[in-house]
């Protein structure tokens, strides 16, 4: 008979920054040992305020003090999708946990408006004018840096950070019709169903 392990899985919390040169780039951070680039950011311990830990996330990654604006945008990724959190690669909230089978825990992405920065204000890496693991990306190149759920949270929350709203999304989607422009939907470019109100 499988072990019976005690209530549901953790969701992990995630602070991201989302830094803008004054040409329009953002900033981006490739953490390690991942293939793809994503906002600088970080999980938050447990007990943590989010906003500080996101905060401190930038800093360790890129050097820059950062002042986050405000939030524009929450990304919910059940658990079991692709890029969701192992259990193991965030703090535990009690020892049996840490009995656990390795299982992907649901995450949700809280994204921060930090203003605007100019580029030349990151510091140099040891092999470069920026750290192999830090780039300044257009909006345009963001599939060519990024996973797809990924550019689409990213095209999300520039979208919120420039029409002063608020970006509340399913996996990089928006739930919500009115959080779409037009006919499109802006984080994953795909046909909006007013039927479904969901992207098809």
């Amino acid at each position: 008979m499988p072990p019976a392990f005690p209530g549901p899985l953790p969701t992990a919390i995630l602070g991201e920054a989302l830094l803008a040169s004054p040409r329009g780039h953002l900033l981006l951070m490739r953490p390690p040992g991942e293939e793809h680039f994503r906002l600088p950011g970080a999980v938050v311990p447990d007990g943590a305020r989010d906003w500080e830990a996101t905060a401190s996330a930038v800093r360790d990654a890129t050097g820059l003090r950062v002042t986050l604006l405000r939030l524009v945008a929450k990304d919910f990724l059940p658990p079991g999708t692709a890029a969701a959190t192992p259990v193991s690669q965030h703090r535990p909230r009690s020892p049996r946990q840490d009995r656990r089978p390795a299982a992907a825990a649901a995450r949700i992405h809280l994204v921060y408006n930090a203003g605007h920065v100019p580029e030349w204000a990151v510091p140099p890496g040891d092999s470069g004018p920026l750290p192999p693991q830090v780039r300044w990306v257009s909006r345009d190149d963001l599939d060519s840096w990024c996973a797809p759920r990924i550019a689409a949270r990213i095209r999300a929350a520039c979208w919120a950070a420039i029409t002063g709203t608020f970006a509340e999304l399913n996996h990089g989607c928006p739930i919500r019709r009115n959080d779409v422009p037009g006919a499109g939907c802006p984080a994953c470019l795909r046909t909006f169903d007013p039927e479904t109100t969901a992207c098809t």
